[in-house]
């Protein structure tokens, strides 16, 4: 009775460990996170932000302000101008202690995101939004993802950057980040849920 008392557990403790084995491999995630930031340091040293401040030395005058305000006019004046070498810049302004420039930072880096991925929209499919994979013409911000990741990683209260990053996850195809997705769907905030789930399409439609 014994024996077959010690067999029964010991059957019961392989299933359970292989149930704790196979619960860890399913959460790993589908990246290392180490590599993407390697990369986002490179794309972001690979730019040129001195030729900003050579071409707009108002608006980084303004940047350069301890005005939030004037701040935020610094970062609106240089998303206009949809150059790339901008993303220092912003970059630089996301850690402000000015919640609201945060903000306006963070949905700069957004709609230069947006512009350059919805330039390869493949108009030949008008039920959705379809995305051309990106050629040796086309811009390539998946490097950002590092980014994108940190944002997506924010409190639920930060509800408008992390649906720019949702929006951002979408656009840059970044499957990788479906888990961090399906989490935002569970947010309070209506807008978030929206753009996770816009992301999510955008996942499943992905680069054609």
């Amino acid at each position: 009775m014994l024996w077959k008392f010690l067999g029964v557990l010991v059957v019961s403790t392989l299933l359970i460990s292989g149930a704790i084995a196979q619960s860890q491999r399913f959460l790993k995630p589908d990246y290392d996170e180490d590599i993407l930031e390697i990369e986002y340091i490179r794309f972001i040293d690979s730019l040129d932000p001195v030729a900003i401040m050579s071409n707009y030395p108002k608006a980084i005058k303004n940047l350069l302000s301890v005005s939030a305000n004037k701040q935020k006019i610094g970062i609106k004046t240089l998303s206009a101008t949809k150059e790339i070498d901008i993303i220092p810049w912003l970059v630089r302004l996301v850690n402000s202690n000015d919640t609201y420039v945060q903000i306006e930072a963070y949905f700069a880096i957004e709609e230069l995101v947006s512009y350059y991925s919805l330039k390869r929209r493949d108009f030949s499919k008008p039920e959705g939004i379809f995305l051309k994979p990106i050629s040796e013409e086309d811009v390539d911000l998946r490097p950002l993802a590092w980014l994108v990741l940190q944002m997506l990683r924010l409190p639920d209260s930060e509800a408008s950057t992390r649906s720019y990053a949702a929006t951002m996850t979408g656009y840059l195809n970044l499957k990788i980040f479906r888990r961090e997705l399906n989490k935002l769907l569970e947010s309070r905030h209506p807008a978030t849920v929206n753009s996770a789930k816009y992301a999510i399409e955008l996942l499943e439609n992905g680069h054609q």
